[in-house]
């Protein structure tokens, strides 16, 4: 007989006790498999943490070994910019540098142009550097880029104020915070050229070095060799008028920015009274050069400038002497650059006997 419905009401409530228990036992697992789970979660995150000071215990922080070599640098070592951690090998650059790119004497392979005009061009680059009151590197610069160039290229005499206009315009960008505009650059040749001939020389100078400008010059080396032997300003200025002036002269391009750089400085010492010793040991650490070693640069340098000196009312290329006979440089220009005697030279017997 079909059930009746209190029967089928009856039936269906043993069925819902019947299954309570089997609920609630489902329930007590998926609790205790979660806990489970999360406790493993805390111990894995327990040995972690008791883990990490094992993994710091194996890799230490590495510190720099700073190498120190003057006391200058002692000093200085707490002054980020001084950057004294990386000094040296920055010098080590700028003599490998200059090693790999030496200046040769171009003037053979010239045909319209000499050292006479070449001269004539960086005074009155000097004289527009001073006008401008930019930074000494712009200047070094400058005549860099000119020598490099007329190093791979000939060039007629018409262009070659603008090859120095325009190569000022480049060390100005690379040296100065606020370098010249191209109007500036018309302006001071007296508009000889347009806005367009000082662009299209320019990129024409940067195809042909590669657009690398950078270059390490004598500026550098001053700056380094008067720190190191904590000369005074005036005679760090005196070296900088010795050095600067040779820029005008040709012939000096035989020798290396830092040979330049270290005969320069070892006249300044000479010739100021606030320096105890011409050429201290720590700049012939630094330069690698001995007084011996920079004796005919030194000569050459005293020859050109005395030379200037004595044929003042002749001579017309005087930008440099004016810009260091102010009282900001120390008035260095006016007298004579010493003359060094000939360092004597230790014997040595002949082997061949």
């Amino acid at each position: 007989m079909p059930l009746t419905r209190a029967q089928r009401n009856a039936a269906a409530d043993q069925d819902a006790s019947a299954d309570a228990p089997a609920a609630s036992s489902s329930q007590a697992p998926a609790r205790r498999a979660f806990g489970a789970v999360d406790n493993q979660r805390k111990g894995k995150r327990k040995a972690a943490a008791k883990k990490e000071p094992a993994r710091e215990a194996e890799a230490p922080a590495l510190k720099r070994q700073r190498d120190v070599r003057y006391a200058v640098d002692k000093d200085e070592s707490d002054d980020p910019q001084a950057v004294t951690d990386y000094v040296v090998d920055l010098y080590k650059y700028y003599r490998d540098a200059e090693e790999k790119r030496p200046m040769e004497l171009y003037m053979e392979f010239q045909q319209d142009i000499n050292p006479k005009m070449r001269g004539i061009l960086v005074d009155w680059l000097v004289e527009v550097h001073l006008k401008f009151k930019m930074l000494q590197p712009t200047i070094y610069l400058t005549v860099q880029i000119i020598d490099r160039y007329l190093s791979a290229k000939q060039i007629d005499r018409n262009q070659l104020q603008l090859l120095g206009v325009a190569a000022l315009f480049i060390a100005s960008k690379y040296e100065e915070i606020y370098p010249p505009e191209v109007a500036d650059c018309t302006y001071i040749t007296d508009h000889a050229y347009d806005a367009q001939d000082v662009l299209d020389m320019e990129m024409t100078i940067l195809r042909e070095l590669d657009w690398n400008i950078s270059s390490p010059s004598a500026h550098h080396w001053l700056v380094r060799l008067a720190r190191v032997a904590r000369a005074p300003k005036s005679a760090a200025d005196r070296a900088e008028y010795f050095a600067q002036r040779m820029l005008q002269e040709y012939a000096m391009l035989e020798y290396k920015p830092s040979l330049l750089a270290a005969a320069a400085a070892h006249l300044a010492f000479v010739a100021d009274e606030g320096c105890d010793d011409g050429w201290p040991r720590a700049c012939e650490r630094l330069t690698g050069y001995t007084d011996v070693e920079l004796y005919p640069c030194c000569k050459a340098i005293s020859y050109h400038i005395n030379r200037a000196a004595k044929d003042d009312a002749k001579r017309q290329l005087v930008a440099c002497k004016k810009k260091f006979s102010r009282h900001d440089f120390s008035t260095v220009s006016f007298g004579k650059c010493p003359v060094l005697k000939r360092p004597k030279l230790i014997d040595l017997p002949d082997l061949a006997d």
